[in-house]
Order: C-alpha cells, then sequence, then structure tokens
C-alpha cells in the first residue's frame, strides 16, 4: 500500500506546524500549555461514507475555530495547533478508561474500528488563565470524561524544544495501530491500517481541505 501522503507533503506539512509553534517560543514556560480535545468518534464499517465523514469533520473543527477564535479574542489568547486523525481497535475499548468517553460520544457497542478526530494545540495563556482554568473553559463546552485534555509543557527541555517536539508529535502521519487508546504511552507495534481506511483517511483529509488545511494558528494581530 503506498503512503497517502508523499514524503514532501508530509515535509511541508511538519514544517509549517512547527514554524506555527515556533512563534510562541519566546513565550515564558508557565503561559503555555499543551491541549487536546476530541471532536467525536466515528463507527467505521463497511457502509462508512468517507467523503460524508470527511465533511462532517471538518464542519465540527470549523465550528471548534469560531468559537476558539472569539474566546480567544476575548481572553487574549495565542495558539497554534492541527487536527489528526486516530484510527483504534474497538476490542481495545472495554478494558481501558477512554471507553467512558467513546460512550459519552454515543458509542455503545464498539466496533471493529473506530475514527477519532482529535485536537492538538499549544495555547499561549497570557495572564487570564492556569492550565485547570483553561481545562475547565474547554471542558464546559466539550461534554465528556477525559475529552479535553490540558497539561503544561515539560519542565524539560527548553521552550523551543518542548515546540519542535510537539509539532513532531501532532503531525507524525504514522498510520498504524497504537496502544494509546487503551490507557497505554503511545507505542506502535507496527501494525499498519488496513490498505482500505488509508483511503478513507485520504479522501476525509481531502474533504477537510488537503493535509495543509489541517495546521491553524490564532494570533493576536488576527484579532485587532
Amino acid at each position: 500500500m503506498t503512503a497517502p501522503f508523499t514524503p514532501e507533503e508530509r515535509a511541508r506539512y511538519h514544517a509549517d506546524t512547527q514554524a506555527e509553534m515556533l512563534r510562541l517560543a519566546r513565550v515564558k514556560r508557565e503561559r503555555l500549555a499543551w491541549c487536546t480535545l476530541v471532536l467525536d468518534a466515528i463507527p467505521v464499517n463497511r457502509e462508512i461514507d468517507w467523503h460524508a465523514a470527511g465533511i462532517n469533520i471538518a464542519e465540527q473543527n470549523n465550528q471548534f475555530l469560531v468559537w476558539y477564535g472569539s474566546f480567544s479574542r476575548k481572553y487574549k489568547l495565542r495558539s497554534a495547533g492541527v487536527l489528526e486523525l486516530d484510527l483504534v481497535c474497538g476490542n481495545f475499548l472495554p478494558q481501558s478508561h477512554k471507553a467512558m468517553l467513546i460512550s459519552d460520544l454515543g458509542i455503545n457497542c464498539f466496533p471493529r474500528r473506530i475514527l477519532i478526530p482529535h485536537l492538538h494545540f499549544v495555547c499561549d495563556m497570557g495572564e487570564k488563565f492556569r492550565h485547570d482554568e483553561l481545562q475547565w473553559s474547554l471542558s464546559n463546552r466539550y461534554h465528556g470524561r477525559r475529552r479535553v485534555m490540558v497539561k503544561p509543557l515539560y519542565k524539560n527541555p527548553t521552550v523551543e524544544s518542548n515546540l519542535r517536539n510537539l509539532a513532531s508529535y501532532c503531525t507524525k502521519l504514522r498510520f498504524e495501530y497504537s496502544e494509546s487508546w487503551s490507557d497505554q504511552p503511545t507505542e506502535y507495534s507496527g501494525r499498519k491500517w488496513e490498505p482500505s481506511h488509508c483511503t478513507g483517511i485520504r479522501t476525509i483529509i481531502d474533504a477537510c481541505g488537503g493535509i495543509n488545511s489541517l495546521h491553524w494558528s490564532l494570533r493576536l494581530r488576527s484579532y485587532q
């Protein structure tokens, strides 16, 4: 199975995302938060319409950006992030804490595969928020157990190195299964996604505007 994206596409996507995140490299570490927000959980079966799923995901992403843009203007936040897609095995979930979130999102009978569109972003909270306050604000709009996670950056290495590492993490585009949704660290076993699912994911990303439409940034100068 040919990879859904060329090396050139992947390299540009990573470089553009990293450039946006590095705009925050001079911000004090305590003002920065690493955020993850799950948009949806979509059963993957033989009847799935990948293009329609992509349109739905794009709409949810846009709705978030409209709301978060208004929220950011109000509190003078700056952020940079990406939309990412995970494909998980349903049989991992019944024993995991994250099964609670899948249930909260309306899936009570776990299918063989579940598509998880989610957002990763770095936020400069300015002087208005602590990490727990930002967590509450996001969770107050996006309900569901473990749907939103807000964490401080690591104390080591430097802020710039943290941002480079995070940019690499959220643009990895590894089309293989991991253990991250079974309450394990994100480790890959080398088990690739099925070819039909890789093609479907490419269809979704194209419906969202293409690979370089997956990253975004909200800057203060845009609000003036």
